[in-house]
């Protein structure tokens, strides 16, 4: 963990977690750990993070939509970046008659 200028703390999610972050039980741990902070303002930075499942990815948007942080997610790769987006806005799927 790191302090920026801004006064927002950066937390490598890798660090905490790991670098393939797969089960929804990881985002609670996570979120657990982020919540006992006194720091209000988060950067989670995601560099160096491999591969995230759409349920690690659901839980973590629950938790910090809920959250009583400020959170800001940074470093993302264009895979990590992807699952993000196809969680937040998922395609309405075809009605096949």
């Amino acid at each position: 963990m790191s302090a920026s200028s801004s006064n927002t703390l950066v937390i490598k999610i890798r660090d905490h977690v790991d670098k393939n972050l797969s089960l929804r039980i990881y985002a609670n741990d996570f979120f657990n750990d982020i919540e006992s902070l006194d720091q209000n303002d988060l950067s989670i930075d995601f560099d160096g993070v491999i591969s995230v499942s759409r349920s690690f990815v659901q839980e973590f948007l629950s938790l910090a939509e809920t959250s009583h942080k400020h959170i800001t997610v940074i470093n993302q790769s264009e895979e990590v970046q992807t699952i993000f987006r196809a969680v937040q806005f998922p395609r309405k799927k075809a009605r096949i008659f």
